[in-house]
Order: C-alpha cells, then sequence, then structure tokens
C-alpha cells in the first residue's frame, strides 16, 4: 500500500509541475501570449515554446536542487561549511552521514532534479511534435534544453553515482527505471552538450544567461572532459570559450551579478526582486543569525593578501562569537537597506575555463602555459603571479597551487570543490579528519528509502 501511495503521489507531482510550465515574462519582459498556456498550447509556436522553456528556468531557480541551493548543503558534508542552526536533516549533511529516509536529500536532489527533467523531457517532447514550430528552431530550442537536462544529471551523477538517465516522458518507464552505470550517464551527458554545442547560437537566445548559448555547453562539456581526464578535449572547450572574447574576468565584488561578463551561465531567482537560493539558505530572511557559516579550517588556509577572504566572506558575530559566512552573493544578507544590485547564482564562470585550461596543459607538460592561466585567476584575487622560468616549480608544486586556487576560487559554489576532492582520490584521507567514523563509501549518498519503495528496479549504494 506504501509503495501504491508514494508512486501515486509522485505522478500527481510530476503532473502539477508539468502543468505548471509558465512564463517569466514580468522578469525577462517576454511578452506572453493570449490566455493561459493549457493542454496542447504550450508548443502551438515558438513564442509559447519558448515560454515552456523559461518554465524550466523558473523551475530551477525557485526550489532548491543540485544545480541552485543543493551546493550549500554540499558544502556541510564536505567540511566546507559547517552547520549554526538546529535543522536535524542538515545536522547529518554536517555529520558525514546522512541517511535513505533523510528528507532534504529526497527533496533536494532527488524529487526537484526529476521534476525538472520530466519537465525537460516534456518540452522535447512537445517541441519535436509541434507543427507549428520550423525545423531550424526546433533544433534551436531542444538544444536548450538538452544543456539543461545535461546540467542536472551531472550533478545528480557526481552525489549518487548510478542514476536513472530518463528520457521518456512514459509516466510507466519513468517510474520503473534503473539505474544506469556512471560512464554511461557521463556519456548521455555528453551527448546532449555536443548537440547543444552544435545548435544553439554564439548570443545568448534572450537577455539575460540564464538560457545557454554555444559557449555554456562547451563551458560544461569541459567540465565533463575534465572530470574524464580527456586534457585535450577539455583543453579545446575551454580555449573556445576563453577566445570568442564574449567573457572576462570582473573585480570580486561584480562576479555574481546579474550579466557579469565573467558568468557564462546564471539561474534565473523566482523572480528579479528576491534574492539568491543561496542566500536564502545562508541567511533566511525570518532569522536574525545566518544557518551556514564557514569552516575554520577553510578560513585558516586562506593565503596572506587574497582579496577573496575581504570581499567573499563576511564576519558575522553572534553573541560573543565569531563567525565567517560566504559572502559571494551580497543581495539581502543582513543588510539594512539593501542596495546591492540583482545577483544571480553563477553556474559557469571564465575563472573556472582559466583553473580548467591550467590544469590540462599540466597535465600535457605544459608547466609555462599552465602558470600563465592559473595566474590569470591568481593576480584577480590580488595574489603574486607564479612562474616557472627559474626551475624552482615542479609539476607537483604546479598541481598542488592549481587545487588550491580551485578551493579558494569556488568554495560553497556548484559542489565544485566537492567533486575535484572525489576525482582527486584524496576524499578518504581529507575527510576522515573532518568527519567521525568516515567511510569511503560515502563519497556517494544514498538513494532515498521512499524511492526504492516506490520503485523495485532501484538498487541503493553500498553502505547504506
Amino acid at each position: 500500500m506504501k509503495k501504491v501511495i508514494a508512486v501515486s503521489v509522485r505522478l500527481i507531482l510530476l503532473l502539477l509541475y508539468v502543468l505548471m510550465i509558465s512564463a517569466c515574462s514580468e522578469l525577462l519582459d517576454v511578452a506572453p501570449p493570449n490566455g493561459s498556456i493549457v493542454g496542447d498550447q504550450p508548443f502551438k509556436n515558438i513564442a509559447t515554446a519558448k515560454e515552456s522553456i523559461m518554465g524550466i528556468c523558473k523551475t530551477m531557480g525557485s526550489t532548491p536542487n543540485p544545480v541552485c541551493g543543493g551546493s550549500i548543503l554540499i558544502a556541510l558534508y564536505s567540511g566546507e561549511a559547517v552547520q549554526l542552526g538546529t535543522n536535524s536533516d542538515q545536522q547529518e549533511f554536517a555529520s558525514g552521514f546522512i541517511s535513505p529516509t533523510n528528507g532534504t536529500l529526497g527533496t533536494v536532489f532527488w524529487m526537484a532534479p526529476y521534476k525538472i527533467i520530466s519537465q525537460i523531457n516534456f518540452c522535447i517532447e512537445g517541441i519535436n511534435n509541434s507543427k507549428g514550430i520550423a525545423a531550424a528552431d526546433k533544433s534551436q530550442l531542444t538544444a536548450e534544453c538538452r544543456f539543461f537536462r545535461a546540467l542536472v544529471y551531472f550533478h545528480m551523477m557526481n552525489v549518487f553515482g548510478a542514476v536513472p538517465y530518463i528520457t521518456s516522458t512514459d509516466y510507466q518507464v519513468m517510474q520503473a527505471q534503473g539505474r544506469d552505470n556512471p560512464d554511461k550517464v557521463m556519456d548521455s551527458i555528453i551527448a546532449d552538450l555536443q548537440y547543444a554545442k552544435m545548435e544553439l547560437p554564439v548570443q545568448y537566445p534572450i537577455g539575460y544567461k540564464v538560457i545557454a548559448n554555444k559557449y555554456a555547453a562547451m563551458a560544461l562539456l569541459a567540465r565533463c572532459y575534465l572530470q574524464q581526464q580527456k586534457w585535450r578535449l577539455a583543453e579545446q572547450e575551454c580555449k573556445g570559450v576563453i577566445n570568442s572574447g564574449m567573457y572576462q574576468l570582473e573585480p570580486l565584488d561584480s562576479v555574481f551579478v546579474i550579466n557579469s561578463k565573467e558568468s557564462i551561465f546564471q539561474v534565473l531567482p523566482q523572480n528579479m526582486s528576491n534574492y539568491s537560493m543561496e542566500t536564502m539558505l545562508i541567511y533566511p530572511t525570518n532569522s536574525l543569525y545566518p544557518r551556514i557559516a564557514l569552516s575554520d579550517s577553510l578560513i585558516r588556509q586562506f593565503d596572506t593578501g587574497d582579496q577573496r577572504k575581504s570581499h567573499w566572506v563576511k564576519t558575522v558575530m553572534i553573541d560573543q562569537d565569531t563567525f565567517y559566512c560566504p559572502y559571494k552573493l551580497k543581495k539581502g544578507f543582513r543588510s539594512a537597506v539593501d542596495t546591492f544590485p540583482i545577483e544571480l547564482t553563477a553556474v559557469l564562470r571564465l575563472s573556472e575555463m582559466f583553473l580548467i585550461l591550467a590544469e590540462c596543459r599540466l597535465q600535457q607538460g605544459d608547466l609555462a602555459g599552465a602558470a600563465a592561466n592559473l595566474n590569470m585567476v591568481r593576480r584577480r584575487a590580488g595574489l603574486s603571479a607564479v612562474g616557472v622560468e627559474t626551475g624552482v616549480i615542479s609539476a607537483d608544486k604546479m598541481k598542488s597551487l592549481i587545487e588550491r586556487e580551485r578551493q579558494f576560487e569556488f568554495f560553497t559554489e556548484c559542489g565544485i570543490n566537492w567533486y575535484d576532492l572525489v576525482r582527486s582520490g584524496k576524499v578518504d584521507v581529507v575527510m576522515a579528519q573532518i568527519k567521525k567514523d568516515w567511510d569511503s563509501r560515502r563519497r556517494l549518498w544514498p538513494i532515498p528509502k521512499i524511492d526504492l519503495e516506490a520503485n523495485k528496479n532501484l538498487t541503493q549504494n553500498p553502505g547504506y
């Protein structure tokens, strides 16, 4: 009976979510068509199809999920951040052991992404079955959707390993599909991104960087190839983005503002007057104090003179205690008068392309090239450049410098540092020092219990 109820509830939620596809017209000045979009109307023509895709943007920015907001929970898990509140689900993330019954795990990292994926798949099917959309437009709109799908699955794969890679809109298929192994999932992600790279335009489809262009697909491809250690392919994608001339490093306080020149892809908040999802999780509007702070170990490791510590970290006093909170996104952060510009969650940034390129060049024996790209990010942070002219910097030292730069450039961002720790092979050594009774199997998180009960074809990760 419990299984039937779970399946029914999820089907109802998915149906409701798909029907809730709506335009962000007020936010993005996209004029809605006359009347409501219901039934077969979302894909009647290109205008209504675009509104349906904007609905994906709205969904991604309106509720915590692995792409938007989930990074704060990953930071708790990795030891990058500490919990100041008393939420029991978050306490499990902070402890380094998440139970399969953890409600936040199931909602944020499983239910929410599969709702988004369902919405994406319905859009792809509707667009391609439409008789009112030209073939060329179908290709671009499909590419926009496939980028979103690849992005969501990239994050799911990194926390769960094997996951069902669903492309069907058939509910029976969706509810019964088993887990696909990580290699197959990554191949599917890359296939989506290669299609997106081919079909997306150079210019952003709307006035904001919340719908992907060609370079967003290339940037995410670079991240995928980096994880696969395909250095040459990752280098090619990074160089394509960097050499496009469309992006440049911004001053530290401007990195996360809307349409920042550094941002390659951003997530739209529920509406433009809202704060980012990350800020709301760190500093809820009904709270006098932050719920999340950076760990003392992270704060102690900042280099002297690193301007990121003064620009991206906020000191907060609670009683007589001092805490250091993430302050990359400033709007809404305990401001008596909020005069900060609109900020969006940054999913892909130019600084990441420089650091991926540095790592790729190092792995291919080009220490000078690695240093040149590393120094682009170091100089922006107020740090001195490193060089190889004297021969004193070895490949191992350069590797350590790149890893360190990524740690302080991307703290609390998109799970990047946790994914780096896992792919580095150092995860067990590091986590055993900061999490009690660490078990190496915990590098992957448990599949939520309710989903295991609802789908007999799902299997649990070892150790849970």
